[in-house]
């Protein structure tokens, strides 16, 4: 039980860097550009690109990500009921 926990853990660890990279990255090349056009393009612009990932593609992504991320505290809740002694 306790390299459920251990590889959970880093497996939640993981998908958040990547997470993170992924957002970092995408700040730097699309909100830099649209801070250099007029607010009024750089909205529609906004718009537009958020209205572009709300599809069923990328729906289910999302809710992967989410469980990766829940997955280590579960494991540890299981690991919180064993008993001091006993082989994980």
């Amino acid at each position: 039980m306790y390299r459920l926990a251990l590889g959970t853990g880093l497996l939640a660890i993981v998908f958040a860097g990547a997470i993170f990279g992924f957002f970092y990255a995408w700040v730097c090349s699309t909100m830099w550009g649209l801070d250099a056009t007029d607010p009024r393009i750089a909205i529609a612009a906004m718009e537009a690109m958020n209205a572009s990932v709300r599809n069923a593609v990328l729906r289910p992504l999302s809710s992967a990500r989410l469980s990766f991320l829940l997955l280590p505290g579960s494991s540890a809740c299981c690991l919180a009921g064993a008993q001091p002694g006993s082989p994980l």
